[in-house]
């Protein structure tokens, strides 16, 4: 079997196998909040907001890892509603530049899992949280899609091994947990036959654009 594929099934499981404890979790501090008992609130809105955001997570690295098709993300706005319920965990805001014509909607959906990882990669330039935002930009390019990615805020350089994983420049050898969702997007990327490209021009502004041409191969799962 693929190593990739092998991963990602694995990361699916995982995946499956936690999110309905933690839901669990969820759903018994909401009733016990309704339930009048005496606990202290902030201690008891604490854990609720905290097993939210890992149940969200977990949604999330399903969708970015796994292999399994979702089918609660067939389009693309739930592709945008998956990754904003993700950014509000890091307090981050979303915002999509422009509409996605119909058209182009088959593009959107073969490159979702590489949209959704490098979000993912974007927030590790805003560890602090709040008062960012990732806008996302769509637009024709030569037979396919330009997406162009822009995080404004009081930034952190992206580590100088997440930046040569994510553009094929990290050895096999020398990937690490901190890279390693950098070097799963360059592959996607690379397998898929699209271009990335980034820069960060000040401690304010991370930009990045991906250039698609047709469509994805769908040789290692879909969103969709």
């Amino acid at each position: 079997m693929d190593s990739l594929k092998l991963a990602q099934l694995m990361c699916s499981r995982l995946c499956h196998d936690l999110i309905t404890p933690v839901g669990a979790i969820s759903t018994g501090l909401e009733i016990i909040s309704e339930s009048g008992d005496d606990i202290d609130p902030e201690l008891l809105t604490l854990t609720v907001h905290s097993s939210q955001n890992a149940a969200q997570r977990l949604v999330y690295y399903r969708a970015a890892f796994g292999y399994t098709a979702i089918s609660s993300l067939n389009t693309p706005d739930k592709l945008e509603k998956l990754l904003k319920d993700y950014l509000a965990t890091y307090k981050i805001n979303l915002e999509w530049g422009s509409t996605i014509e119909d058209k182009d909607l088959q593009s959107v959906q073969d490159h979702a899992r590489i949209l959704v990882n490098i979000v993912g990669l974007m927030t590790e330039c805003a560890p602090y949280g709040g008062h960012f935002k990732i806008s996302i930009t769509p637009s024709e390019e030569e037979g396919g899609l330009l997406f162009s990615f822009e995080l404004t805020g009081d930034l952190v350089n992206l580590k100088s091994e997440n930046r040569q994983a994510l553009t094929g420049q990290l050895r096999d050898e020398d990937v690490t947990p901190h890279s390693v969702q950098s070097y799963l997007t360059h592959t996607f990327i690379e397998r898929e036959g699209a271009e990335l490209s980034l820069e960060i021009s000040s401690t304010e502004l991370f930009s990045l654009t991906l250039k698609t041409e047709g469509v994805g191969v769908k040789q290692y799962g879909s969103l969709f």
